[in-house]
């Protein structure tokens, strides 16, 4: 099995888009590919271009944000099969 295909099946299985319509769902995943990102890598910052939505099949996701002249400063930490953009 490809390994998107795994993420597409863990997707489809578990959390939110799990309770949708098939239709629906399948939807949804028809539009997604597959992005790896390497540990401390930036997926996104403030002012970027939006990316759509992402959905996090293995491993994990620090948030940070910055106030002003203080900061990084940890905000959230997203777990697999989380949602988010």
């Amino acid at each position: 099995m490809t390994r998107l295909r795994e993420a597409r099946q863990l997707a489809s299985h578990q959390g939110w888009l799990a309770d949708t319509p098939a239709a629906f769902r399948d939807a949804v995943l028809d539009r997604c590919s597959l992005k790896e990102f390497g540990a401390g890598e930036t997926i996104f910052m403030a002012g970027d271009n939006p990316g759509g939505m992402y959905a996090l099949i293995t491993g994990g996701l620090f948030v940070t944000i910055t106030t002003g002249d203080r900061g990084p400063n940890f905000a959230h930490y997203f777990r697999p099969l989380t949602w988010f953009g």
